[in-house]
């Protein structure tokens, strides 16, 4: 069956879902062998801060946190810097860093949790819903400043946005309908927006910024962390603690990213989205429908 998630052993908190257009995410943590010791994290992959915070040689999981082999095409380091700013127009990618599709499950900690079958009664669960910092924009090009991915970011002045939701049904853009007709030029993987009035440049783009505080009981022993996107449309870029995290489209699945490198324990952790209306991907996505931007977490 190829590459699979170490299902038994696996500890998952999630967030329900967020926003954008039904962003569903969750934060799953799957249990590893304990990793081995690290004298000195490396630069562009900080260790996770364990509950003791002078315990620098420790982390929260091993690297990748899944079987081998497991996650999708992880950038070079110098595509990590930028971020691979044109995965969104380009057909060969549709998920960066992002843990392969698998069956739904939920590993409970105990048989009781699991006969009752609700994730929200676990330690292993957080959910994310609820009211994100938000900031829109007409275009790509006017997205919110790329510093809005840092913790240190002020976000004061942003809107808000409750996840899970659609921005068009919250003040922001507005929602098209069309049946047989694309609202952009048929110049696949080119986004250009027909409305001559709007311009050609016109693809709604929303950032998104919330922060949470991973549980002290989870340095305990080595898990791997999880955050899972129910829901986005149409791609989505994820950062947590200033860092890519991944990248997704196939708007209507489920995105899961391995976030266990990057977030601490015992203090504030930021997760920031940038969420784009249209991507290469929305060529495939048209239909007798209403257009809507958003996401589940």
């Amino acid at each position: 069956m190829g590459d699979r998630l170490r299902q038994p052993r696996v500890n998952s908190f999630e967030f329900t879902r967020n926003g954008l257009e039904n962003v569903g995410r969750r934060i799953g943590r799957a249990k590893s062998p304990p990793p081995p010791p690290v004298t000195q994290p490396p630069p562009e992959a900080p260790v996770g801060i364990v509950e003791n915070p002078h315990a620098a040689d420790e982390t929260l999981g091993e690297e990748g946190g899944v079987t081998a082999g497991s996650i999708e095409g992880k950038p070079t380091e110098e595509e990590d810097k930028e971020f691979v700013a044109e995965n969104w127009q380009t057909p060969e990618i549709f998920g960066r860093q992002r843990v392969k599709a698998h069956a739904t499950l939920f590993p409970f900690e105990s048989r009781e949790l699991a006969i009752l079958g609700n994730r929200e009664h676990s330690e292993r669960f957080l959910s994310l819903d609820g009211i994100w910092k938000f900031h829109w924009a007409r275009s790509v090009a006017e997205k919110a400043p790329r510093e809005f991915i840092e913790p240190g970011f002020d976000d004061a002045d942003w809107d808000e946005m409750p996840v899970p939701g659609n921005w068009e049904m919250n003040g922001f853009g507005f929602p098209i309908y069309t049946n047989i007709e694309y609202p952009y030029q048929h110049l696949p993987p080119l986004i250009s927006y027909k409305d001559t009035e709007m311009g050609a440049d016109y693809n709604p783009t929303g950032c998104y910024r919330t922060e949470f505080e991973a549980p002290h009981e989870w340095g305990d022993s080595p898990h791997a962390v999880f955050l899972s996107i129910g829901a986005v449309t149409s791609g989505v870029y994820v950062y947590v603690n200033g860092h890519a995290a991944g990248y997704s489209q196939d708007s209507k699945l489920p995105a899961e990213f391995d976030i266990t490198p990057y977030i601490y324990l015992g203090r504030p952790n930021v997760v920031a989205f940038e969420v784009l209306c249209w991507c290469d991907g929305a060529f495939l996505e048209d239909q007798d429908m209403w257009w809507l931007s958003g996401k589940n977490v």
